[in-house]
């Protein structure tokens, strides 16, 4: 049997990550801080991983388990993750 091909497209990957992941009191996690490619999941994988490290460390400052410097952390501890 024949094949026709009907179109062609182009499929390249756009990988981008922020310089910080946190200013002030403001934190960026997934998407907002860093984008891979769709194969294997990376993204998802990783968004979910920087929030449940975010949550953790929110929840001890908030409830004063921890101090605020707890946080300055975040960024220390993911950004490798979303380099590789």
């Amino acid at each position: 049997e024949n094949v026709i091909l009907q179109d062609v497209g182009c499929f390249s990957v756009s990988c981008r990550l922020v310089d910080s992941y946190s200013k002030g009191r403001c934190f960026l996690a997934g998407d907002a801080a860093h984008c891979h490619s769709p194969a294997g999941g990376q993204g998802m994988n990783t968004g979910l991983q920087d929030a449940a490290n975010l949550a953790w460390k929110m929840a001890a400052v908030i409830s004063g388990q921890a101090t605020p410097i707890l946080l300055e952390s975040y960024g220390k501890e993911r950004r490798p993750i979303a380099e590789w």
